[in-house]
C-alpha cells in the first residue's frame, strides 16, 4: 500500500471522492495557496496532518472538510533555544525567541532538559513537526513522553540517551524517516514505538542495548 507523505502541487483545484481511498498516507503536503475543493473521502483515512504554504493555514482551517484536519505551515516557526536549567524550557523560549509555544513548528534545544521540559513539549506544542535534542544532556525519555503526538514528523536523539520508557513514542503515526538510536542506549520499554508506521530505512540496535520489552 502507498504510505508516508502525499505531496500535491500548487496547480491543484479539486480532489474527487475516494481519490486516495485505500492508501495509507498519514501526511498530506499541499502547495496550493487556495484550498482545493475536496470531499470527506478524498484523502486517505489515515491522514492526520496537512502541511500547507506559509500564510495559508487560516484559509485551510476555515474551508469545508480541510478544517477537520490538523493544519500546519511547515517551517513557519523554527527556533533554536539554549536551556541552562532543567524545568525552565518555557521560560527560555519566551525570553530568547518571544514565540508562542503553540506556534512552534521546529525546535532545537541545547543544554539541559528534564521530564518537566519534555512534558511541556508534548502538551503545549501542538504544531511541533521537528524536534532536535542532540545537543542536550537527556539520559531518559520518560514513559509516554511523546505518546500520541499527532504532528511529530522527526526526532533527533542525544548521544547521552540511555533509556526510552514505556509508550514513549507510541501512536506517533507521522514520525517518519530512519530512526537513529544513540550508542549509549541500554533499554527500550514496552510499546515504545507502537504504531509508528511512518518510520523507514535501517534500524540499527546499538551494542549497549540489553533490554527490549514487549510490543
Amino acid at each position: 500500500n502507498l504510505n508516508g507523505k502525499l505531496s500535491l502541487p500548487s496547480s491543484i483545484t479539486s480532489i474527487g471522492e475516494s481519490a486516495f481511498s485505500g492508501t495509507k498516507y498519514s501526511i498530506c503536503e499541499i502547495s496550493a495557496t487556495t484550498p482545493p475543493t475536496i470531499s470527506s473521502s478524498s484523502l486517505s483515512a489515515e491522514t492526520s496532518l496537512v502541511l500547507v504554504p506559509t500564510g495559508t493555514p487560516n484559509a485551510y482551517k476555515a474551508a469545508d472538510v480541510w478544517k477537520n484536519y490538523t493544519i500546519i505551515a511547515e517551517g513557519s516557526c523554527d527556533i533554536v533555544v539554549t536551556n541552562a536549567t532543567g524545568g525552565e524550557l518555557a521560560k527560555s523560549i519566551l525570553t530568547q525567541t518571544r514565540k508562542n509555544l503553540q506556534n512552534i513548528t521546529g525546535l532545537k534545544v541545547k543544554g539541559t532538559l528534564n521530564s518537566i521540559d519534555l512534558e511541556l513539549i508534548n502538551t503545549n506544542m501542538s504544531s511541533l513537526l521537528h524536534l532536535d535534542i542532540t545537543e542536550t544532556d537527556v539520559t531518559e525519555i520518560p514513559a509516554e513522553a511523546f505518546k500520541d503526538v499527532a504532528t511529530l514528523m522527526s526526532i533527533k536523539l542525544p548521544n547521552t540517551l540511555q533509556t526510552i520508557g514505556d509508550y514513549a513514542f507510541s501512536g506517533c503515526k507521522v514520525l517518519s524517516g530512519e530512526l537513529i538510536l544513540p550508542e549509549k542506549l541500554t533499554k527500550i520499554g514496552n510499546y515504545a514505538f507502537q504504531n509508528c508506521s511512518g518510520l523507514s530505512g535501517t534500524l540499527k540496535i546499538p551494542a549497549n542495548v540489553t533490554y527490549i520489552n514487549s510490543y
